[in-house]
């Protein structure tokens, strides 16, 4: 049995036998306290190991076991899951950063680790920038990917200016061409919501994730971080933190700020060098060749560029396309509720429907939720149609849902919360509302043109003349229907169950006795109720 003797001048820690003799020496304060019983093993936690004296410090990882030895981090950051049994690939960013590129770019990623077990992802950068929502989707993509079993390298041949360094940091390790340059202004300058959004993401996931510093890389996106030259006072390690990464060291008293290396209201821009020497970037080659013999690779590794499914997937989200797509498949759906039973114009809708949301899905702005509100819309607009018409709750409801799916099927956010977001859901809502306006311009043109065409006579029923119309409302306003129980006629339209009819010659409007009755089909009416038409099918 283990005890915690507190004395005078220390804490001891002595077997029960023991206690006696240690009481001879030392005056106790207090109470011993049991740390391990009879017949039980020690087992501590590591905050309880600390407060022991048997661990020394804490670390939740190789960052923090790296700081509190005051080592610089790349010393316990190496790769070492694989033993030179590469199966390497390489990837292209050579434009601006937008979501189209990223999306496409995440799918090849994962398809080639999931088909192929690609254990080395190459990140080709030369670009100028570009949407800093697409570059922070593509660097939580890269930094979520398991360092265990994938390292990812960003080459920098000639450039990754602004936003792109977020995509370069997000790598594991990064190789530059000497005279090459990371960070620094570029396309797409982010806002300050976005650069606190991109700095973010650099300190709690990517520097988390990897157990690396941070401030270098935000320095590069933020102008206004300022980052120092710090050493540690014992081992003599260097590191280049902003004053709140500094803060956040173990035993940050032990840091000694040194000079400024950023200039206030300038990005940090950094060459091939100068990255090294700061530690950003792990190695400087001279060219791809000097890239493959640093990592042993014995062959090029295979570039891996979109295939025509991806160009098609590209075509059918785009704009233009998708604007097509809606357009024709509500017009479809239109022409079908025209028409009773599921015809060419079901088929058509449900066609275009499904390429619009396959298209979206592919390229990452639909999910489930959008594909779930679009069918629990229609099902509620079929309900509203063919089980439970009433006062078009049903109806109302359905086709805001399906409105509300195709629009968040359109964007990457939710609800917007920037600019660029606004933008984004401004043109989600174009998409979605211009097929929608033409589809009411195009249908009252087919009800002026289809009534009076030999062709389209029987899709859509004619309005009753001036006369009759008189004729109808005068009898619906005294409700003299009386005359016209048992008489035999003809549905002009579908019953489900209320619709219109033609008895004896006069077009009113009636209700099936509860089955659903087809257009053209003969019935009966079976009672009068004021202007309460009930008719059963002959």
């Amino acid at each position: 049995e283990v005890l915690r003797a507190e004395t005078e001048v220390s804490t001891e820690y002595v077997l029960k036998e023991n206690l006696e003799q240690l009481k001879q020496t030392k005056t106790l304060q207090g109470e011993p306290e049991t740390i391990i019983a009879r017949g039980e093993r020690g087992v501590f936690s590591g905050r309880e190991a600390r407060d022991l004296g048997i661990a020394r410090y804490l670390a939740e990882d190789r960052q923090a076991v790296a700081r509190a030895l005051g080592l610089p981090v790349e010393t316990l950051n190496d790769f070492i899951a694989v033993d030179g049994d590469w199966r390497p690939y390489v990837f292209e960013l050579k434009r601006s950063i937008d979501h189209k590129l990223v999306t496409t770019r995440q799918r090849l990623i994962q398809d080639r680790i999931r088909d192929k077990g690609s254990n080395f992802i190459v990140i080709w950068l030369e670009s100028e920038g570009g949407s800093p929502e697409s570059a922070a989707q593509f660097a939580t993509f890269l930094a979520d990917l398991n360092r265990e079993q994938v390292l990812t390298v960003a080459y920098i041949d000639s450039e990754a200016k602004g936003v792109a360094s977020v995509i370069a940091a997000a790598c594991d390790q990064i190789v530059m061409r000497p005279a090459a340059v990371i960070g620094g202004r570029g396309v797409g300058e982010p806002d300050n919501a976005q650069i606190l959004e991109l700095e973010a993401v650099l300190r709690d996931d990517i520097a988390v994730k990897q157990s690396s510093d941070w401030s270098l890389a935000a320095a590069m996106i933020n102008p206004d971080l300022q980052v120092y030259r710090y050493t540690h006072q014992k081992t003599g390690a260097v590191g280049y933190f902003s004053p709140r990464e500094a803060a956040d060291q173990p035993n940050a008293d032990l840091w000694e700020q040194g000079p400024l290396i950023t200039t206030r209201g300038e990005p940090l821009q950094l060459t091939g060098n100068e990255a090294e020497q700061y530690g950003l970037a792990r190695h400087v080659v001279a060219n791809f060749e000097e890239f493959k013999g640093l990592y042993g690779l014995e062959d090029s590794p295979e570039l891996v560029e979109p295939g025509w499914i991806s160009d098609l997937v590209d075509v059918l989200a785009s704009d233009s396309v998708a604007w097509a797509l809606l357009f024709i498949g509500g017009m479809a759906l239109y022409v079908e509720v025209q028409l009773p039973g599921i015809g060419i114009g079901g088929f058509v809708a449900a066609l275009c429907f499904i390429l619009f949301f396959w298209a979206k899905y592919l390229d990452g702005t639909a999910g489930a939720l959008e594909i779930v509100l679009f069918l629990v819309g229609a099902t509620c607009i079929i309900l509203e149609i063919f089980v439970i018409p009433g006062f078009g709750i049903f109806g109302l409801g359905g086709g805001a849902l399906m409105i509300a799916s195709l629009i968040l099927a359109s964007q990457t956010v939710v609800l917007p919360t920037s600019s660029a977001e606004l933008r984004e859901m401004r043109n989600s809502m174009l998409v979605v509302g211009g097929p929608l306006i033409g589809m009411i311009v195009v249908g009252i043109l087919f009800r002026g043109y289809l009534p009076k065409s030999r062709m389209f006579n029987r899709v859509m029923l004619a309005p009753p003349e001036d006369h009759e119309r008189a004729s109808i409302e005068q009898r619906e306003s005294l409700g003299n229907f009386a005359h016209l129980l048992d008489e035999m006629g003809e549905t002009t339209t579908l019953l489900a169950p209320s619709g219109k009819a033609r008895i004896a010659g006069e077009l009113v409007d009636v209700v099936s006795d509860g089955d659903l009755i087809p257009l053209g089909a003969k019935v009966q009416v079976i009672e009068v109720r004021g202007t309460r038409i009930v008719v059963t099918a002959v």
